[in-house]
């Protein structure tokens, strides 16, 4: 009976993914061209293409990526190799916590005003790629420590006998035995970051012109559609095409990494 609500669940959500996946493309079919991934946008978005958008797309996304990677990798590495204390390890979880459920428009009016304002980066990617790497850290460590906890503990305890050092053991050993689980919270980050607009709205700004560095405002994806639908009178038939886009590159990401995972699981 499990097994059957199970499967009739995962029919549902894949249903609703085609279905969300097909209206868009019918309803963005128009404004689709050749150069519609390569041109800049015209008339306030409502012609053109979204050359310049993908471009801020890429450039926050992946430096946010990255940047919290760097904070959340050795976070979770701390909390599940040396908080040993059950003090310690329930303070960090705490602010992991609070961290994963302040809303995304919250950390956007926080990084405008503190990135954008008191540190004077003002209306720029670069307050954007920070800000997103801020509330991008504790999905990341929240995943990466689920996936680290989840290697056998056997493991520890082979190279403890072998004499291996601790943190040989855990970037030797544990990190690649945990590295699906790490690719998936990457990947779950980085879908989120595409989609978010709430905290770069007020952080990298709405213009759609082609940024020259990190330090010049720029719109994403998501800012964008957002945009055309808010502000823009009948930018609606465009903001069906950006959205399209957007819900394919998501999608594109997700299977990528699936396909990764499942070529790795089939080399171990």
């Amino acid at each position: 009976m499990i097994r059957h609500l199970g499967a009739l669940a995962t029919l549902g959500l894949v249903g609703l993914v085609v279905w969300m996946g097909s209206d868009l493309a019918i309803r963005g079919a128009s404004g689709f061209s050749s150069g519609y991934l390569f041109e800049a946008p015209r008339d306030l978005g409502r012609a053109g293409g979204i050359g310049p958008i993908l471009v801020s797309t890429a450039v926050v996304v992946s430096l946010a990526t990255v940047l919290a990677i760097l904070v959340s990798l050795p976070t979770a590495i701390a909390y599940t190799e040396l908080a040993h204390a059950s003090g310690s390890r329930r303070v960090l979880h705490a602010i992991l916590d609070v961290g994963v459920g302040v809303p995304w428009i919250v950390w956007g009016l926080f990084g405008g005003v503190f990135f954008g304002g008191i540190l004077g980066f003002g209306f720029s990617l670069l307050t954007g790629i920070v800000t997103l790497a801020c509330l991008l850290a504790p999905i990341l460590a929240t995943g990466f420590i689920a996936g680290l906890q989840a290697v056998d503990p056997a493991l520890h305890n082979q190279c403890d006998a072998l004499g291996v050092s601790r943190w040989t053991t855990v970037w030797r050993q544990v990190i690649p035995a945990a590295r699906p689980a790490l690719i998936a919270s990457v990947a779950l980050a980085a879908g989120r970051g595409c989609g978010d607009a709430a905290a770069l709205m007020f952080t990298a700004g709405v213009t759609s012109a082609m940024p020259q560095s990190v330090f010049d405002p720029g719109a994403t994806l998501a800012v964008h559609v957002f945009h055309l639908l808010a502000t823009v009178p009948g930018g609606q038939q465009a903001a069906y095409t950006a959205a399209a886009v957007l819900f394919g590159l998501t999608l594109m990401i997700q299977v990528g990494i699936a396909c990764t995972q499942r070529k790795e699981g089939l080399t171990l």
